[in-house]
């Protein structure tokens, strides 16, 4: 017979059912076919030919069949084993044997193959090469040999960091904080590594302040709940330096570019070649609004080239971006658009497209061949037909945080007061990604929590603020009620109503003044039920009251039940009431209950069973859940969880959502003073209005003080009171810091020494604000 090349060794993966397994080589003896079986982990063993496997061969064919048992997950290999040996012995007298002869050489090419195929799993030196096979293996034994040092040197600093760390942390543990002193009030308590403190001023360059950009043991003062420490480099509006403005020093990074009101934001800077007045300010392209008068986007008159130009504070993964043409009556593809486009990043060319034919508001985008790090993404824009462009909107899309998302960057390192200790968090060693499709339109607030070792335990959402104070009050968190539902908070309803004029909705409208303005029930009897069902399960800790202003007990109920549910339907009692008086009517009469137990209710509903109105009729100005919420008590020093359990939580910044889409990121920030720009950057007009995100939680307590650009310095404006007024004032609200300017101007010409500016300053001019942390 001959003998082809082909596969001398065969394995086959065992399903505890099959034990019959073809040999595809030539043999001469059953006992020449070799089998090995592997277990579940890999280890191997060879089988006794016999009494754990047969093989028999195929007649007419060459190869035959194996007979092995093979369970789930193991694994049969069979190979040639042909024993070396000649077994022909010649003589010459007799007949020669041509079978014999050809027997004789199949056998040798078998065990060459079986040779072949022993040296093709063997390491070889290469043909020509002047080292021998023991010189190779003593060179791998060497490097093993490094390889294995510097693992052991690598598992040595690893060791010695671990030690370190929880050195420094039993050493910041056992801290204690200086007591407060005159003097000491909104200062950073810096902890040194040798475990002395140094009590500074505030995040800036004096000899006394904390850096900005550096890495801090850490960084809190006493009872203070939270303390960023690393300070990123962030952006500054043009023209303004570091001193100029503080904030911000953690860059919460979004999944999009945020709506912008100028060309400056926390969150990055756009620009572009040329403008051709600020109606049409590169600032337009992300103001969130490509609007339909041409007053939006740009107006580059610049021969046939232009170009736009977006600026981050940190490193981003970008995927490509989007472009749309200028959204007018009169807008054409030959007047308006570009026909070609370049991306740069960080000044070097990405990828050239060819934008095809515009229409009139058309939204394109444009992805580059791979996703590309950069911090400023430029478009250039050429083959013009005009000199003139317009654009209106400018999208980047990236890849290292989704669209809906915003994610905590690298790098972070928090301190918080834990019972009068200061203790400090590992740092960030990648992003954190904090999903916000979840989240209802309006704000939620992202933080960070830790773990007792100081390793990040989570970070997160939520739509309720962080109080102040040891109690948990959340009657301001629930808006106004115009209707029936209200997006993001549920919908109400109730088993009767006497009236339209007395809808359900009524009593979560926040108001008690009129005395039509409250749900009364239609079932005259006494009873009635008035339900809420969230949009999304939320922690209830209580509920407040209001009774309806009218005469003595009118519409008052006096007995009721609080249920609540897991669905929309209330099936739980969380409390029963019996035989309660209003101490009044309308706001007056208000009374706050708080449950037993915080409960997590997807509806809640008062069912009124007995009425102090002598007619049985029954009614509520106010109905108002009072949800958990986080809360640091200033006495002790010490943030709760919304169950009252001691938490280390730190707020980093929040997110307005709109429309399901994230519309503004703001990041706090660090130490206890921020340097606002008002107006980003631009200059305020008088007889303006303008307000700035809060640069810390509003918890923490703030005071603003307005200063202002004139004469080539900054100087306090200070406030006149005439018919018109004449300054600059400012003060901290819960929906941001607040600047005013007077109607007759800026700042008044001084009439005595005192005055910071020689000359009355009439506006318009730079004005940034000095926010100042309570605690």
């Amino acid at each position: 017979m001959t003998v082809s090349t082909g596969p001398i060794v065969c394995t086959y993966a065992g399903d505890g059912v099959q034990d019959c397994w073809p040999v595809p080589f030539v043999f001469f003896a059953p006992d020449e076919v070799g089998a090995m079986l592997a277990d579940e982990t890999g280890r191997k063993r060879r089988l006794e030919y016999g009494r754990e496997y047969s093989v028999e061969a195929v007649r007419g064919a060459d190869g035959g069949s194996c007979r092995c048992s093979v369970k789930q997950g193991q694994k049969l290999t069979v190979f040639l084993d042909i024993a070396p040996t000649q077994d022909m012995d010649l003589r010459n007298t007799g007949v020669l044997d041509a079978e014999l002869l050809e027997r004789a050489f199949d056998k040798l090419t078998l065990l060459n193959q079986q040779v072949r195929e022993t040296l093709g799993r063997c390491v070889q030196v290469g043909m020509g090469e002047s080292a021998n096979p023991e010189a190779l293996l003593a060179a791998i034994d060497e490097a093993a040999a490094v390889c294995a040092a510097g693992r052991n040197a690598a598992e040595q600093a690893r060791d010695e960091a671990v030690a370190a760390q929880a050195q420094a942390h039993e050493a910041a543990r056992r801290i204690s904080l200086p007591d407060p002193a005159a003097g000491s009030g909104g200062k950073l308590l810096t902890v040194t590594e040798d475990g002395r403190w140094i009590l500074g001023r505030r995040v800036g360059c004096g000899d006394n302040d904390i850096p900005v950009n550096s890495m801090l043991p850490a960084v809190s003062q006493a009872h203070a709940p939270q303390s960023i420490i690393q300070a990123l480099r962030g952006l500054r509006p043009e023209g303004w330096t570091a001193a100029d403005c503080d904030a911000p020093v953690l860059a919460l990074l979004p999944g999009c570019i945020c709506t912008h009101g100028g060309r400056w934001s926390p969150a990055g800077v756009v620009s572009a070649s040329s403008e051709y007045s600020s109606a049409y300010s590169a600032g337009n392209l992300v103001n969130g609004s490509p609007s339909t008068d041409g007053s939006t986007g740009i107006y580059a008159s610049a021969g046939n080239t232009a170009w736009v130009e977006y600026r981050h504070p940190l490193v981003r993964k970008v995927r490509g971006f989007s472009i749309r043409s200028r959204n007018h009556s009169d807008a054409t593809d030959e007047r308006d658009a570009p026909h070609a486009l370049t991306a740069y990043a960080d000044g070097a060319e990405v990828k050239s497209f060819t934008t095809g034919v515009w229409t009139k508001g058309q939204l394109k985008r444009f992805d580059f061949d791979a996703p590309v790090h950069l911090t400023a993404l430029r478009v250039a824009m050429s083959d013009l037909t005009g000199a003139n462009i317009h654009l209106s909107e400018l999208r980047i899309h990236y890849e290292d945080v989704p669209e809906g998302a915003v994610a905590v960057p690298a790098g972070l390192q928090v301190a918080y007061a834990d019972g009068g200790c200061v203790r400090s968090s590992v740092v960030l060693p990648a992003y954190a990604v904090v999903d916000l499709t979840s989240a209802a339109d309006g704000v939620c607030h992202i933080y960070a929590d830790m773990a007792a070792d100081g390793t990040f335990s989570g970070f997160g959402h939520t739509d309720i603020p962080p109080e102040t104070g040891t109690s948990r009050g959340g009657a301001d968190v629930i808006p106004a009620f115009s209707g029936y539902t209200l997006a993001g908070w549920g919908t109400v309803s109730a088993d009767s109503e006497s009236d339209p004029l007395y809808a359900a909705w009524k009593a979560f409208n926040r108001t008690a003044a009129d005395s039509n303005d409250f749900w009364g029930s239609g079932r005259n009897d006494g009873t009635g039920w008035l339900r809420m069902v969230f949009t999304a399960p939320r922690t209830v800790v209580g509920y407040m009251l209001v009774p309806r202003s009218g005469g003595t007990n009118s519409w008052m109920p006096k007995a009721w039940k609080v249920k609540y549910g897991g669905t929309d339907t209330p099936d739980t009692t969380a409390q029963v009431v019996s035989g309660f008086v209003f101490p009044g009517q309308g706001i007056a009469g208000k009374s706050v209950f708080m449950l037993d137990a915080p409960v997590t209710a997807a509806s809640i509903e008062i069912e009124v069973t007995a009425s102090a109105d002598p007619a049985g009729l029954v009614g509520l100005a106010m109905f108002v859940p009072l949800f958990a919420g986080d809360f640091f008590d200033t006495a002790a020093g010490v943030m709760h969880d919304c169950t009252g359990a001691p938490v280390r939580r730190v707020y980093l910044g929040r997110v307005e959502k709109n429309g399901g889409t994230v519309r503004t990121v703001h990041s706090y920030g660090a130490g206890t003073v921020a340097v606002i720009p008002v107006n980003a950057g631009e200059p305020v007009a008088k007889n303006s209005a303008v307000i700035e995100n809060l640069p810390f939680p509003y918890a923490c307590g703030m005071t603003a003080e307005p200063q202002l650009h004139a004469e080539g310095f900054w100087g306090k404006a200070g406030w006149i009171f005439t018919s018109a007024g004449i300054g600059v004032s400012a003060s901290v609200r819960d929906d941001g810091v607040r600047v005013f300017t007077g109607g007759a101007g800026l700042a008044s010409q001084p009439a005595s020494i005192g005055g910071d500016f020689s000359a009355g300053v009439p506006g318009p001019a730079r004005i940034r604000a000095i926010v100042h942390r309570g605690y």
